[in-house]
């Protein structure tokens, strides 16, 4: 075998590391390079953006601002935009998330926006051109209320805890339901159970007992039918609804039919047919309405579809009084807040009502200034006397043209006609049905308007109840 000498092998592997050593640097360099280009790119990115944010703010900020719903839109659309500036975001203007509006879709022609109000407030609403009458409490748009408060002839005392039929009375006492000093053993399935609230109400030839209780963080509601010395409860067994918030069981009507109102920080309301059926009442009861909760007092007026339902608060310091009304149904349409028709009355601190006088007048005492004095309610049901109608602002602060647009929700009950206009420039509006999209006429046009016009129902008892609208419309890129 031959051998190489030492001195050439080493002088071989030196030059393999050279070689090597070069590779390293070539591939150094060009991480390098490549370094570079990303970083001039991005800057050269964010300069862009920056003008094209810069832009819209502009832009948006040149809006229609003739509304505070409107000048709430162009202030929370810069703030967004600010920040985006800041947070050197790829994002365009017409992919915003602005208060009021929904997320949009874009295709290559289109990009698409969705607008819901709920009537939380007038900010999207053209003040000037609506005449309904807007009902903050309950977030909803009505005929104007008619209704007078006459002082009675005579004071009879009204009492807000007993539950009297003729003269056998029942009255809840904390925890408990006593007939004068006895108290009344509960059932059996909520005896044992952690209680929190007992209620009892009267109606024509029995009571309604409500007890709430509390069981693993949830509160559950049993509703029973007590005849004096029996009970049943209504569902069979069990309890008829739960709640993530503490509240009292408020019940109210006659045989023929009685309506349940859970009194919580989020209410809910049950209307028991004459028929034993029940139906849930949404949309009322909210929490703004609840104002934390409060203990429902429940009268009646009237029978069958001509029954009108009237909730107060039992208890002192939190006014409530509520009329809901069921538009010649059978079950409950609408509602409407009545709490400011008791300012003739003076400085109310307790209202308390009972059932029917003369004329189907609702008979109260109210606890004011001058002390607690017998008033009649007489309800005279809505303004009918003409047409009315309900128009919003401009909804729309994009610099890109409206061209389509639906009406893709109403929520209402009504009497009477109606009729839906939407308009992408205020001026040219074209009848559209719930559902159907339209291709606006002035297809240059960058605002978006709808507007109701209501003819009323004959019967002066009955009215449009409007809880919500929403709008989809589409934005030519």
């Amino acid at each position: 075998m031959k051998h190489e000498p030492f001195k050439k092998i080493t002088k071989e592997g030196k030059k393999v590391f050279e070689g090597l050593g070069i590779a390293f640097s070539v591939m150094i360099a060009a991480i390098g390079f490549f370094t570079f280009l990303f970083l001039a790119a991005t800057a050269v990115r964010n300069f862009l953006e920056r003008k094209i944010v810069d832009n819209a703010i502009i832009s948006v900020q040149k809006g229609d601002q003739t509304t505070a719903g409107q000048k709430t839109i162009i202030a929370s659309s810069t703030e967004t935009l600010s920040k985006m500036r800041q947070k050197e975001l790829s994002k365009s203007l017409i992919q915003l998330d602005i208060p009021g509006l929904g997320p949009q879709a874009v295709s290559d022609e289109y990009s698409y926006q969705t607008f819901h109000d709920f009537f939380s407030g007038l900010g999207w609403v053209d003040q000037v051109q609506t005449t309904l009458w807007h009902d903050r409490e309950v977030s909803v748009f009505t005929l104007p209320p008619k209704y007078e408060w006459r002082r009675a002839d005579a004071f009879k005392q009204i009492s807000a805890e007993e539950a009297c039929i003729q003269k056998e009375c029942y009255v809840a006492k904390g925890l408990g339901l006593y007939r004068g000093s006895s108290e009344v053993q509960l059932p059996e399935e909520v005896r044992s159970k952690t209680l929190m609230t007992v209620s009892v109400s009267a109606l024509d030839s029995g009571w309604r007992v409500g007890v709430v209780i509390k069981e693993d963080g949830i509160f559950k509601s049993y509703v029973y039918a007590f005849d004096g010395s029996n009970f049943k409860n209504i569902k069979g067994s069990g309890e008829l609804f739960d709640s993530k918030y503490i509240g009292t069981i408020g019940i109210g009507g006659n045989d023929g039919g009685w309506l349940l109102v859970y009194g919580g920080y989020e209410g809910r309301a049950f209307q028991f047919l004459n028929d034993g059926s029940a139906v849930e009442i949404p949309n009322i009861f909210n929490t703004r309405f609840m104002d934390g909760g409060f203990v429902p007092g429940i009268s009646k007026v009237g029978f069958g579809n001509d029954a009108m339902w009237y909730v107060w608060n039992k208890g002192a310091g939190k006014i409530k009084f509520i009329k809901l009304f069921q538009n010649g149904t059978n079950s409950i349409e609408g509602a409407v807040n009545l709490m400011s028709s008791l300012n003739s009355l003076g400085n109310v601190r307790r209202l308390v009502c009972d059932g029917v006088v003369e004329n189907r007048a609702l008979r109260c005492n109210a606890d004011a200034d001058t002390g607690v004095e017998a008033w009649n309610f007489y309800d005279y049901g809505f303004d009918n006397s003409k047409s009315y109608t309900v128009a919003s602002a401009n909804i729309s602060n994009n610099i890109l043209p409206v061209q389509k647009g639906t009406v893709t929700f109403a929520d209402y009950t009504k009497s009477g006609n109606i009729s839906i206009f939407l308009s992408n420039d205020g001026t040219n509006w074209q009848r559209v049905n719930v559902g159907e999209e339209i291709t606006f006429k002035n297809q240059e046009a960058n605002r978006i308007f709808w507007k109701m016009e209501y003819t009323p129902d004959s019967n002066p008892m009955y009215s449009l109840f409007l809880k919500s609208m929403r709008l989809d419309f589409k934005m030519k890129r």
